[in-house]
């Protein structure tokens, strides 16, 4: 019945004018191959971080999963204020898949550990340009003001 059906609709569109074979229609002498896996995480620089996601359990608290360097992916709570912005940086960190700096740190009530800090990752090229950039503007600063 399969074979007549389809013999039925070849004749239908080669009158048509549109006589092909459909992928169904065609035999394969090789297998399909997977496709390859993609790595989501790319290469971190040492010491940095990733964030791979933010779930929030409260106004200003939420588990954040991270991978570092290595690829050890771990989970930890983070309590953040509205002056700290934690909670949004990490947020637009993971968005962004920038690597970051994590601060962990035991509690001191519940000696548990914890995000306590979150920064974006600046290389090393970066943090001297900041470096120059700070040494010129206080040399700017330094100078008397011209008179007119």
């Amino acid at each position: 019945m399969k074979a007549e059906t389809k013999a039925k609709r070849r004749v239908t569109l080669s009158i048509c004018g549109l006589g092909m074979l459909d992928e169904t229609e065609v035999e394969r002498d090789e297998p399909v191959s997977p496709l390859p896996k993609v790595d989501l995480v790319p290469t971190l620089p040492e010491g940095a971080f990733q964030i791979l996601n933010v779930r929030k359990t409260g106004e200003w608290t939420a588990e954040v999963t991270y991978v570092d360097h290595n690829g050890v992916e771990d989970t930890l709570p983070m309590v953040s204020t509205p002056k700290e912005a934690l909670l949004t940086i990490a947020e637009e960190c993971q968005q962004e898949r920038s690597p970051v700096l994590l601060t962990r740190v035991v509690g001191k009530r519940d000696q548990k550990k914890k995000i306590g800090a979150i920064a974006r990752w600046k290389s090393p090229e970066q943090i001297e340009n900041e470096r120059l950039d700070a040494e010129i503007v206080a040399k700017e600063a330094a100078k008397p003001a011209e008179v007119l």
